[in-house]
């Protein structure tokens, strides 16, 4: 899955960094960055009725015991998700820097991502 991802795509997206990762499709695709500017912003969303599935148990309401079999267990089955999103973070982040060595709009962009 690495190799699919680093070799045959051209474009890698991480919603957790939604701006930098669309800067780095206009310039993996070479679209106008001009009319993307507008859609290159991060906006901050209240999550308070989300809020409630997000509250998992304590160790103290569990147990020690319990929350270490929970997290092992989590691990475990999650790792190679882990693994293919932290290579999608690190080859999104060194194709946007190969971006911004040619083209010195994308690293103005890239260095400062507007917040809304």
């Amino acid at each position: 899955a690495k190799t699919i991802m680093t070799d045959r795509m051209s474009a890698v997206i991480v919603m957790e960094d939604f701006a930098r990762s669309a800067l780095q499709l206009v310039c993996s695709l070479g679209l106008d960055l001009e009319k993307a500017r507008p859609l290159l912003r991060t906006r901050i969303r209240p999550y308070e009725i989300n809020q409630a599935m997000l509250d998992i148990p304590s160790e103290s309401e569990l147990g020690p015991a319990d929350v270490s079999s929970l997290r092992g267990r989590f691990i475990k089955k999650n790792r190679f998700d882990y693994a293919l999103y932290e290579h999608a973070k690190k080859l999104s982040a060194i194709r946007l820097a190969r971006c911004a060595r040619k083209n010195p709009v994308v690293a103005e962009l890239r260095d400062a991502p507007v917040i809304e």
